[in-house]
């Protein structure tokens, strides 16, 4: 007559390995998981940057971290002269930035930078200093997206590409006066992203050039 003690072992053995059969399903699964939830270098930190919800809320703004790394400034780029040029889609009360009127933000890579650059990966933000923005995103551009509640757009750009475009429109209710800022965050595979200098759309006004030309021009760009 086999014991308790011998009884007991046969008893629980099966739930041994019912146990180390759940271990080798489960932790698969959270490799797996895991890896889905970084960025590859296909897209590197562009699309995961738009798309996915909890991005949203980590700034796109100097010093901030991003794929391991703190954001560099517009001054601390390698390469300073890619920049935005935003301009009113079509004739537009001649640049007046009025309500519901659309606006075109190109991410432009100037020719003598192409050449060196690859796989280059590049977000653009809308934003306003103290209040949500009087504009969304209602167009991306090729092969690219729009996410955050339309805060922001991302895209890529080949060596091929010398510029690549959004558009937002400005909401009906905005008001004379009311600011809407446009930021620039380009990187390439997984390096730290660089950011490009704002240009601003003030209702009422138009484009102005932050850090470049005076205020109530035409286009934006820098460089």
């Amino acid at each position: 007559m086999k014991s308790r003690t011998t009884q007991q072992y046969h008893h629980r053995r099966p739930m041994h390995h019912h146990h180390l059969g759940m271990k080798k399903i489960i932790l698969p699964l959270i490799v797996t998981t895991c890896l889905h939830l970084l960025p590859t270098t296909t897209h590197a930190f562009a699309a995961w940057f738009v798309d996915r919800r909890i991005s949203c809320f980590t700034d796109l703004a100097e010093n901030e971290i991003i794929m391991n790394n703190k954001v560099l400034s517009h001054s601390s780029s390698r390469e300073p002269t890619i920049h935005l040029e935003v301009s009113p889609l079509g004739k537009q009360d001649n640049n007046a930035a009025a309500p519901n009127s659309e606006y075109v933000v190109k991410f432009v890579i100037p020719a003598e930078v192409r050449a060196s650059l690859s796989d280059v990966q590049y977000v653009l933000e809308l934003g306003t200093v103290d209040s949500d923005p009087i504009a969304k995103f209602t167009s991306a551009p090729p092969n690219g997206g729009i996410g955050c509640d339309g805060r922001r757009s991302h895209a890529s750009a080949g060596k091929e590409d010398s510029s690549s475009a959004a558009i937002f429109t400005i909401n009906d209710d905005a008001k004379r006066g009311d600011r809407v800022e446009i930021s620039g965050g380009w990187a390439t595979g997984h390096e730290a992203v660089t950011l490009t200098e704002k240009v601003v759309v003030v209702v009422g006004q138009g484009v102005v050039v932050v850090g470049g030309s005076n205020e109530g021009g035409g286009g934006g760009g820098g460089g």
